[in-house]
């Protein structure tokens, strides 16, 4: 998945913000080493399952998961730390929610 495609890259770690109510980490991709930090979340209502590919777009971009690199995606890793979750509630999406969690 994304988050192991991440793990692999160069220039990114992942790490979690913990344990969900079902157990589930949620992971974060930090990526870039600027002096600005930008937290970047996706899917914190569940339903909204286009967040997920967004998060995958900008992460294939900053880390040229894809075998590119640019400019730009460059200079924004110089001057900002990105922490990006790209699914801020799995317990949720798991279990087929529009906008609620487990709880």
């Amino acid at each position: 998945g994304l988050v192991a495609k991440c793990a692999e890259a160069k220039g990114a770690t992942v790490e979690s913000l913990g344990p969900t109510i079902d157990g589930r980490e949620i992971d974060f991709v930090t990526v870039g080493t600027g002096p600005r930090t930008c937290w970047i979340i996706h899917r914190q209502h569940p339903g909204e399952s286009m967040a997920e590919f967004y998060a995958e777009g900008l992460l294939n971009r900053l880390l040229g998961l894809d075998g590119t690199w640019d400019a730009v995606a460059e200079k924004a890793r110089e001057l900002y730390t990105f922490r990006i979750v790209p699914n801020i509630n799995p317990d949720g999406s798991s279990r087929g929610y529009l906008r609620t969690n487990a709880a």
